[in-house]
């Protein structure tokens, strides 16, 4: 009966995740894992290999099949397998009782073995022990094994089904003379490469097949990019776990050495069409539906496209945002009306296109706006008509924006009144209350644009496009960034694409 003794390699082992050869009969699997990220749709893999290199497997049989042949034993060999040593039990020169144990009793002889011929008969010896000397400019001959406690070992091991082992005198093959000898018994080491070898992809189909592996054979690389991408996406179509499993498979017994390099390529999260965001004055969450991950993608892309809509912030009559860090205290407007001065100068010859005023209300809300001339800090007489806005319940503190909708003029020392005409308003006051004014202006003056505080463009003409534009990555961090400017804008990003690196 066969038992399993080692695994061992005609080569040193290579630098590899699998550092022992690996049996792969039956068969073993291998996996490859991603981190997931929020929201990724796609996978690309743009690195993956398995390299499998030659290994052999080490078997020993005892008892194996002796027969004679004109005093010379003939060792039989189990099918399909490479001799690598032969254990002589019993070992003697035909009439003699010492026992030939190594090359030291062998007393002037030699121990040689000789393989099948292939049209029958057998070959010249190929192993001999000791080696033929050197004979004048004839280099040493017959080398490679070596005989000791029994056991005769090859230096390299011999694909054959029998094996003739010959106790001779002489000095070189064409001199031999064999003596009978007698052999209690044999054993025989040997190795199999693997053989009908096959890779499977995480959907079991076939992606590599080999019907034997020698120890002498190059190494092979198996291209496992497309199943692996294959697999990733049909796990993020599922919302599953990033686990791809692979196996190689041999016939018994097969083992090889496995190296599974580095694997790299990408996750994407891809927003397919037009995220269309409109600026009037406040800043606008890039609308992408759920959170991003914790991390900044490596790179991030997509069609970028602005238009100028001729209205921009008025920045020496207008108010800076608070941050959202800022706390918020304010005035409530009711009917009775609340005021705010401007400065005493720079308003003279504006003409407002827009009006807005920042808070936000807890019910229902109709605000009048008017531009009224300001006596210290009363109203005086209105400078046009009143601008009306709907404000709808919120928590948020934002800009509400109302239509200039008659031209209109503005002198130094005016105030905005702004009065309730149903229910009540909270004027955001950081310490005065925030008001904006916009105008109409057909120069965009190269004013920027802001992606989550990021420089992404300086806007000089009414439109502009510029696909595949590479947009900043670090403000797509947990949650979808802000667009910002000063400008009243309409910004699409089409196929938006965040790829992170893996």
């Amino acid at each position: 009966m066969a038992v399993l003794e080692r695994i061992t390699s005609k080569r040193p082992a290579p630098a590899t995740k699998f550092f022992e050869p690996t049996s792969v009969s039956p068969a073993h699997e291998f996996q490859i894992s991603w981190a997931s990220i929020a929201g990724a749709n796609k996978a690309e893999v743009t690195q993956a290999a398995l390299t499998i290199s030659p290994a052999m497997v080490a078997e020993t049989f005892d008892d194996v099949r002796v027969t004679d042949d004109n005093g010379m034993k003939v060792v039989a060999l189990p099918p399909k397998k490479f001799l690598k040593a032969l254990a002589l039990v019993g070992l003697k020169q035909q009439g003699q009782d010492a026992e030939i144990k190594a090359e030291g009793d062998l007393a002037g002889r030699r121990l040689t073995v000789a393989f099948p011929a292939a049209h029958g008969g057998w070959d010249a010896p190929r192993f001999s022990v000791p080696a033929v000397s050197r004979q004048n400019f004839v280099p040493a001959t017959l080398l490679g094994a070596s005989f000791s406690d029994r056991l005769y070992s090859l230096n390299e091991s011999v694909f054959a089904g029998s094996v003739r082992v010959a106790l001779v005198t002489g000095n070189n093959a064409s001199d031999f003379q064999s003596q009978a000898i007698a052999l209690s018994k044999a054993h025989v080491t040997t190795e199999t490469p693997a053989r009908n070898l096959k890779v499977f992809a995480p959907d079991d189909t076939v992606l590599w097949r080999m019907p034997e592996l020698p120890a002498d054979a190059p190494d092979a690389e198996v291209d496992l990019r497309l199943a692996l991408e294959q697999a990733f996406n049909k796990k993020l179509a599922n919302c599953e776990q990033l686990v791809a499993r692979f196996h190689i498979e041999g016939d018994e017994p097969s083992a090889v050495f496995l190296d599974l390099g580095r694997v790299s390529g990408a996750l994407l999260r891809v927003h397919e069409g037009v995220l269309t965001t409109e600026l009037a004055g406040d800043p606008v969450q890039l609308d992408l539906g759920t959170g991003l991950a914790p991390t900044a993608p490596s790179s991030v892309t997509g069609d970028l496209a602005i238009r100028y809509d001729g209205i921009r912030i008025l920045e020496t009559l207008s108010d800076a945002l608070p941050s959202p860090s800022t706390a918020i205290s304010g005035l409530i407007v009711d009917a009775a009306g609340a005021l705010r001065a401007f400065p005493p100068e720079g308003s003279a010859g504006v003409q407002p296109a827009r009006i807005g005023v920042v808070g936000r209300a807890s019910e229902e809300c109709e605000l009048a706006l008017e531009f009224v001339e300001a006596i210290g800090d009363t109203a005086g007489e209105s400078l046009g008509l009143p601008a009306l806005v709907m404000v709808t319940p919120a928590s948020r503190i934002e800009t509400h924006w109302a239509e200039v909708s008659a031209p209109l003029t503005l002198a130094n020392g005016c105030a905005l009144r702004v009065r309730a005409n149903r229910g009540r308003f909270l004027w955001a006051a950081v310490p005065q209350p925030l008001v904006r004014v916009a105008i109409h202006d057909p120069d965009p003056g190269g004013r920027p644009l802001f992606l989550g505080g990021t420089l992404l463009a300086n806007v000089t003409m009414e439109k502009s496009h510029e696909p595949a534009r590479a947009l900043p990555a670090q403000p797509f961090v947990n949650q979808p960034p802000l667009l910002a400017s000063d400008l009243f804008l309409t910004v699409d990003v089409s196929d938006l694409t965040l790829r992170y690196a893996r």
